[in-house]
């Protein structure tokens, strides 16, 4: 009906009525039984950091989870350290890094999923408080760029999932 629905999709409805559950209980794992990689975060756990933050760390834990898959990529381009932001990032290898690389986010989501081989999965609850940040209005404008650049008619390599409440 929407022609895009498979790339992106976003909850929105009253606090207190099961999204956050849903979101962790059942969609997640789901997505994981059919090897999607899920990047999960919630923009409430810590109101005190920027959310732009808060994104770009879940993205690096889960890159970091799979380290041996973005060593054999990184490898023959000689990078040992990735990081985004500046401020996040984690070793390839393992060792003192002798070349560092600040991804963008569209190019960190387009390593994992080419580590994994599998389509990249961002979940993202209470996305409202990314635009309480200037950054995080930003992070969110550059992943709807990722999701356009990373995804074409025959292939699906990110997905977004967004969930949102209001106290109306």
């Amino acid at each position: 009906m929407f022609g895009d629905d498979h790339n992106g999709v976003y909850l929105a409805a009253p606090r207190r009525t099961g999204k956050t559950t849903f979101l962790r209980h059942d969609l997640k794992p789901d997505l994981e039984t059919d090897g999607v990689v899920v990047v999960y975060v919630d923009l409430w756990a810590d109101t005190n950091r920027d959310p732009a933050d808060l994104i770009e760390h879940a993205i690096m834990a889960v890159m970091a989870e799979h380290r041996s898959q973005i060593k054999t990529l990184a490898e023959p381009i000689g990078l040992q350290r990735v990081s985004l932001a500046g401020w996040v990032a984690f070793e390839v290898d393992g060792a003192t890094p002798a070349k560092d690389k600040q991804l963008t986010i569209t190019e960190a989501l387009r390593l994992l999923s080419d580590a994994r081989q599998a389509p990249v999965c961002l979940i993202v609850d209470e996305a409202q408080q990314a635009l309480t940040s200037d950054e995080g209005e930003a992070l969110m404008a550059a992943l709807k760029s990722a999701r356009d650049q990373l995804n074409g008619p025959d292939r699906t390599r990110l997905m977004l999932v967004m969930s949102g409440s209001d106290r109306n």
